[in-house]
């Protein structure tokens, strides 16, 4: 998002942006994003043991640490 905001989309000289400037902004955002490749690449950083795959207590673990809150069903 930084990327977008110094292209000189802020609107005035107080930074502030006006909402279509930022709906304009969250779009570009989220089509370079590939949600496919984030997860995989979260998956290999939490598999430190490049066992290729992470146990469902384990990433539980990890989860909550970052502050989720998910059920069982949501972990498997």
């Amino acid at each position: 998002m930084a990327k977008f905001l110094s292209q000189d989309q802020i609107n005035d000289k107080n930074g502030e942006l006006d909402f279509s400037t930022f709906l304009t902004i969250m779009h570009m955002q989220i089509k370079q994003e590939d949600p496919k490749k984030e997860i995989l690449l979260a998956m290999l950083m939490a598999d430190k043991e490049k066992k290729g795959y992470i146990m469902a207590s384990e990433l539980r673990s990890k989860l909550m640490k970052l502050g989720e809150k998910l059920t069982h069903k949501e972990v498997m």
